[in-house]
């Protein structure tokens, strides 16, 4: 799923949420200006909430391990695309593209339509005889239409009215001028522009327009006019304004409106229902962050069994001095020993990576994360699950060798000072020390590379076997989708580091490129890679500064510089 779309589906869900909780809540309490105020600014913070990811920093307070935090899902697991499924993203007729032709289309045609609404306002404001000028613009329209009124004008109709009742009138009218209720009936108009599709938006409209005239009402009844002489009133005003846009006399509901009038007022332990709004807005960042667990592991065993299932025509035999070639699929062992799980418990791994940090996957899907480096998470990682794993050994010594019969190298660097560029083929063993593992050592880096050349081998077969060293920060193949780049981009902004992609090309469902540049403050390295197999980003854990950033293709071509 684009990102666009997952920001939507949150911008919706969200608009469901308040007005939902203003149906409970506070849709018959009293405090219509405290109504006025939540009906207005909560929607409006459904316009920020989907955008805000709080990830981050519950992860670097540990936060993310409390239990209430665990149990509240993210929308992102329900509504994302699996990263092993090919999705159309680049065909002008795909669904993600109809779906954002047919919103604009819906959006363009409900901004014609307020356009058409305030034009309509103007021809009846130059048909009508001004009356009055100051404080408020008062007009007598030609036509018998219903009182409204809209921005700092009162509009009221030809047709004789008794004196007290004209006063009424007028009265109500000039609270919505006088608190500028024009400006909530244009927010709520806008916000149906926008969410045009969502039933939830055209709700919170009414029920902003609806309160405005509950909040009029009071005020008329508590200067002095008799509660049952506006009854009346309102029983014989009776219509639809002209103006959608306008605050009409009679626009909403006459029923709720006469059962509000003889209402008692709610008491003021009642404001407490307001605080309940609160959580509300932190529940929902909570179920809109963007999930910290890896999906690498989750990755790779999918495509195991989706190639294993696969009908493939069986390579010829294999000499007795040549061995078979390894399965078609990255194999990335951990860097760092996983300590078995407890006995009896709920945990299904635990993984440990370069960074220090310890994942616990339980069984029902959660996780919980302990930074080893911190000396409280590491002896309660210890407590629950026994001792923090032995460090890696390191390795003194690398060297380069090279078979016979290599065409083209595979690209391996860390942050290289030359650019590199290279296209895997042929068969390749290899054990290379990086420019930026010298200066960083002990890390060293450390690649074997495979692949068959055979012209009777069918092309599944074909198969490359990758030993890479580091914490995995970025996995791309052919079959990535954009929403599988931007959410390990968004991973990889998350640890700190700093990664922009400025090109990412599309042919026929598949990703044939990706270019950007990847580092941190200190430096960064610009990268560039075309018809890729597969395609792996690094960093190293050595403990200084500067731990190095390395790059890693299967059958493509990559140039770093």
């Amino acid at each position: 799923m684009p990102v666009w779309m997952l920001i939507l589906v949150k911008f919706n869900l969200s608009l469901a949420v308040v007005w939902i909780f203003y149906r409970l809540f506070l849709r018959r309490l009293t405090f219509y200006g405290w109504n006025r105020i939540f009906l207005v600014v909560y929607p409006a913070i459904c316009f920020i909430i989907p955008f805000v990811n709080i990830n981050p920093w519950l992860s670097a307070n540990g936060y993310n391990q409390i239990s209430i935090i665990q149990h509240i899902p993210s929308v992102n697991h329900f509504v994302t695309t699996p990263l092993d499924q090919p999705v159309q993203t680049d065909t002008p007729f795909s669904y993600p593209a109809m779906l954002a032709l047919v919103l604009a289309v819906g959006s363009t045609l409900m901004g014609a339509r307020l356009l058409v609404m305030y034009f309509s306002l103007l021809r009846i404001r130059a048909q009508a005889r001004l009356l009055v000028s100051e404080p408020v613009g008062i007009y007598e329209t030609r036509d018998d239409m219903v009182p409204f009124s809209f921005g700092n004008e009162i509009f009221i109709p030809k047709a004789n009215l008794p004196e007290k009742e004209l006063e009424a009138i007028i009265r109500h009218e000039f609270i919505h001028v006088k608190q500028k209720h024009s400006f909530d009936i244009f927010f709520a108009e806008l916000l149906c522009m926008v969410a045009w599709y969502n039933p939830f938006a055209w709700l919170i409209r009414h029920a902003i327009r609806q309160n405005l005239e509950f909040i009029a009402d009071n005020q008329v009844v508590n200067h002095g006019t008799d509660i049952k002489t506006y009854q009346y009133l309102l029983l014989k005003v009776t219509g639809q304004s002209p103006v959608a846009i306008g605050a009409g006399f009679n626009l909403s509901s006459l029923k709720n409106r006469l059962i509000m009038l003889n209402k008692s007022k709610s008491g003021k332990s009642q404001l407490l229902k307001f605080l309940l709004s609160l959580p509300i807005v932190v529940i929902l960042l909570m179920a809109f962050r963007n999930a910290g667990e890896s999906i690498l592991p989750r990755l790779i065993s999918t495509k195991a069994s989706m190639l294993a299932s696969k009908d493939t025509v069986p390579p010829k035999p294999a000499s007795k001095n040549i061995k078979p070639p390894p399965p078609p699929f990255a194999i990335i062992p951990d860097s760092k020993p996983m300590p078995p799980p407890p006995p009896n418990s709920n945990v299904k791994q635990i993984h440990v990576g370069n960074n220090a940090k310890a994942t616990v996957i339980f069984k029902n899907g959660k996780t919980e994360i302990y930074d080893l480096t911190k000396p409280a998470e590491s002896k309660a990682f210890a407590k629950k699950y026994g001792g923090p794993p032995k460090p890696p050994t390191v390795i003194e010594d690398v060297v380069v060798n090279e078979t016979e019969n290599i065409d083209e190298a595979p690209v391996v660097a860390v942050e290289p000072v030359e650019p590199v560029s290279a296209s895997v083929s042929t068969t390749v063993s290899a054990n290379v020390k990086s420019p930026a593992a010298v200066a960083t050592a002990p890390m060293k880096t450390s690649v074997n590379v495979k692949s068959s050349n055979s012209a009777n081998m069918a092309a599944p077969a074909e198969a490359e076997s990758i030993e890479i060293d580091g914490e995995v920060l970025l996995n791309l193949t052919s079959r990535s989708t954009q929403a599988d780049i931007d959410k390990q981009v968004a991973k990889i902004k998350e640890m700190g580091y700093i990664i922009e992609v400025q090109n990412v090309q599309f042919l026929n469902g598949k990703l044939v490129g990706i270019e950007g540049t990847l580092g941190n403050k200190n430096k960064k390295s610009h990268f560039k890679a075309a018809d890729f197999k597969e395609l792996y980003f690094t960093v190293g854990d050595d403990k200084t500064e500067e731990p190095g950033i390395k790059f890693y293709v299967i059958k493509g071509k990559l140039n770093i510089n």
